[in-house]
């Protein structure tokens, strides 16, 4: 009976005796998301990162904007993952601030990455090769509604950095005055508002008459939305040689 007891006790000491924090570190998943900040002119970027497993130095990245105050770190989704960790890419999302009405309208908000947002974007890639020697040559991109206006003005400025890019239910482009080597898939829903419907008509049309590669999709009975059948069109087309 004393043995028991004895049994007892012993097994209460070591259910009731904490478990050291080195442990606990070890026992805690990290996360496979990363966050970071960089600044540019004064103005700070947040951005989310995810580096594939299949390459710990990646020289490519797929790069992910969310709409209006979206989360980048919420675009990194485990489908995105999958695509990256298959095509060794890493994966960037940044959170770009909306600045107002007023600063849009004066074309001074971040979609239009001229103004500043453009090379406060690039301030990432200089950080992460300095913090994680991660150096990028070139980009696959892609944007929804205010990402789209990004990422569409953005291949312009820098042509030689961007492989493909698919632009999402934009609300605004700037008029296509020149050729540029950058692979275009556009897509809007059959039922986004007019003016995205006509910014879509206008740029598909002038991109064609400058020769430009440019595929585009209308999703049917689909309004303003970044839906599962457009991420699986964007991937089917960076997939693509």
């Amino acid at each position: 009976m004393k043995k028991i007891l004895l049994l007892v006790l012993l097994l209460i000491v070591i259910i009731s005796f904490p478990i050291s924090s080195e442990a606990k570190t070890k026992a805690k998943k990290l996360p496979d998301v990363l966050t970071n900040n960089t600044e540019y002119n004064k103005k700070k970027l947040k951005y989310a990162y995810y580096i594939p497993k299949t390459a710990e130095n990646p020289t490519e990245a797929l790069v992910l904007v969310p709409g209006l105050r979206g989360q980048g770190k919420r675009m990194i989704t485990p489908e995105w993952k999958k695509l990256a960790d298959e095509q060794k890419w890493l994966i960037i999302a940044p959170t770009f601030v909306f600045e107002g009405e007023k600063a849009f309208k004066e074309q001074k908000s971040y979609q239009y990455p001229r103004v500043w947002s453009g090379e406060a974007f690039n301030t990432i890639f200089k950080q992460l090769a300095e913090e994680k020697n991660i150096r990028i040559n070139s980009l696959y991109m892609m944007g929804f509604s205010a990402g789209a206006q990004f990422v569409g003005r953005y291949i312009f400025l820098y042509p030689g950095k961007v492989k493909k890019a698919a632009i999402i239910a934009s609300g605004g482009n700037d008029t296509v005055s020149r050729k540029i080597p950058t692979e275009i898939f556009y897509g809007i829903g059959e039922k986004d508002t007019k003016i995205r419907q006509e910014a879509a008509e206008k740029f598909i049309e002038e991109a064609k008459k400058r020769g430009i590669s440019i595929v585009n999709k209308i999703y049917p009975k689909t309004a303003h939305r970044y839906t599962k059948d457009m991420r699986t069109d964007i991937m089917a087309f960076f997939r693509q040689n």
